[in-house]
């Protein structure tokens, strides 16, 4: 199975962007089968490229 960091490094590829920290975090709990909340503050920015992330994170998933 890759890595966490090879998924995380292929997702910024596909998605052309650098992740934030709350978001690079999240998805690591979802790789890790982990439970984690989200409590967006503010205007709730990067949440439309996490759920993209997580979506091709699920994907890298179900291959290995």
């Amino acid at each position: 199975m890759k890595t966490f960091e090879d998924c995380l490094a292929f997702i910024e590829n596909q998605l052309g962007v650098q992740l934030l920290a709350w978001q690079k975090e999240a998805l690591q709990k979802i790789y890790e089968n982990e439970l984690y909340y989200y409590i967006p503050g503010g205007r709730g920015c990067g949440r439309t490229i996490f759920v993209k992330a997580a979506q091709l994170l699920e994907e890298i998933k179900k291959e290995n």
